[in-house]
């Protein structure tokens, strides 16, 4: 082989898509060693991988913040609204992947109640310099249907919506369908946005110091103020009207009684409702157990001076829902959003990983695999290979679960060459792993 086809041969080979996936360290090896087949044969590959809960790994999130903007949160509003970048920014730093919109609780549900979304820095309109891998393998230029479509996509730093979109509406009133808003805008109006990962939680924060009328029976007094006829604010007023419940529809039984209506329209009703929109939640995603609910809701007649309804109907379905419920009315913003935070936290450290990605094919017979219990190296325990209780080589999967929860809910869909851990050798808390392994050779 002459001077000119060595030169060939040598660029040729530093073209291929094998050895630009494997960087620099490599290429400058092929240079060294001309390239020849044995030169692969000695490159030892090291791939280091977290569980969930480390910082280093970022399960999906997809987040919507739902606020009361009734007229009775105008002294409130300016304090959530301060809070919120501060909450996308501690959420980032702990390490998830996510989405976050928000919307008020009341307004016109037959359009879009936001008109942006922040995404974390593993969505693609972060621009290629800025983005994170979300696994080992991942390109900057493979197809993601799940980067927010970029008419929508805002940096944190770029949010505008809370301070638009959330702002009180300067009248009080009693009625309130924060439930049936939630479920219209997230089941019917983020189509387009790339908001919905099915292979994420979906968690809803409610906010607000009033409770959910959805589909309840709405009583009109006197004063024309109107309210969920079994609210106490009803019970000894002079009532003119009586509607009929939108969404669960079980007639307006009322008695007249010295011009006053009866309504029997109660909690089972609500418990009822409850179940409705539980339902419908869960149906977003493929497994009810990726769905979770928050509140922060009043417990009282009065909130930071204001007049206010206990949120029975939020806090009973976020308990019911896998969240937490907290006082509004006690606790400051910042301290309200770090208790949902905290909460999130947990259930990240539940999460197992399952597959383990790799930059390139390896060959199977020089894989190692070594776990790090709760990120110490000097605790490191060799994973043998094994289906039961170990790794096996799971080749090239396509559009497989990375991150698996205890209840069966999957997450973190990958593509790549991939090690699977089995039974007990699967990561969970702050685990590590190291992966070594040697390239396939043509």
């Amino acid at each position: 082989m002459n001077k000119n086809d060595s030169k060939s041969a040598l660029a040729s080979c530093l073209r291929s898509p094998f050895l630009e996936r494997l960087g620099a360290a490599a290429l400058l090896a092929a240079v060294l060693t001309g390239c020849g087949k044995e030169s692969f044969e000695t490159i030892n590959s090291v791939k280091q991988s977290e569980a969930p809960g480390f910082f280093n790994i970022a399960p999906k999130v997809d987040i919507i913040l739902a606020q009361d903007n009734t007229g009775s949160m105008k002294d409130i509003y300016s304090s959530i609204g301060s809070e919120i970048p501060k909450f996308l920014s501690q959420l980032e730093k702990s390490g998830w992947d996510y989405h976050f919109a928000a919307i008020p609780l009341t307004g016109n549900n037959t359009q879009a109640l936001f008109s942006e979304i922040v995404a974390s820095r593993q969505d693609r309109n972060w621009g290629q310099a800025d983005w994170i891998a979300p696994y080992p393998g991942a390109q900057f230029n493979d197809p993601e249907p799940s980067t927010i479509t970029s008419s929508f996509f805002r940096r944190p730093a770029d949010y505008s919506d809370y301070r638009y979109k959330l702002l009180p509406n300067g009248t009080a009133t009693g009625t309130e369908a924060g439930l049936q808003t939630i479920t219209t805008q997230l089941a019917t109006k983020m189509g387009g946005t790339r908001f919905h990962r099915s292979d994420a939680m979906l968690v809803v924060i409610v906010l607000g110091n009033g409770d959910d009328t959805s589909g309840r029976m709405i009583c009109k007094r006197s004063d024309n103020y109107q309210a969920p006829c079994d609210f106490p604010s009803m019970e000894q007023a002079t009532i003119i009207s009586c509607g009929t419940p939108s969404i669960l529809s079980n007639g307006c039984v009322v008695n007249r009684k010295m011009n006053q209506y009866a309504s029997s329209y109660g909690r089972d009703s609500a418990t009822a409702l409850r179940a409705h929109f539980k339902s419908a939640l869960e149906a977003l995603r493929p497994n009810p157990a990726q769905v979770k609910l928050y509140a922060a809701v009043a417990t009282g007649s009065t909130c930071y001076g204001a007049g206010s309804y206990s949120g029975y109907q939020y806090a009973q379905l976020a308990k019911e829902m896998g969240g937490t419920a907290q006082n509004f009315c006690v606790s400051q913003t910042s301290s309200m959003l770090n208790s949902i935070r905290t909460s999130l936290e947990q259930t990240r450290m539940t999460l197992y990983t399952v597959h383990l990605m790799l930059d390139f094919e390896p060959n199977e017979s020089t894989i190692e695999v070594v776990r790090y219990i709760n990120g110490d190296t000097k605790n490191a325990v060799t994973i043998p290979k094994s289906t039961t209780n170990g790794w096996s080589y799971a080749g090239r999967i396509i559009d497989q679960p990375r991150v698996v929860a205890a209840n069966g809910a999957t997450m973190n869909l990958a593509t790549g060459w991939a090690v699977k851990l089995n039974g007990s050798a699967r990561l969970s808390g702050n685990d590590t792993a190291k992966v070594i392994y040697k390239p396939r050779t043509p």
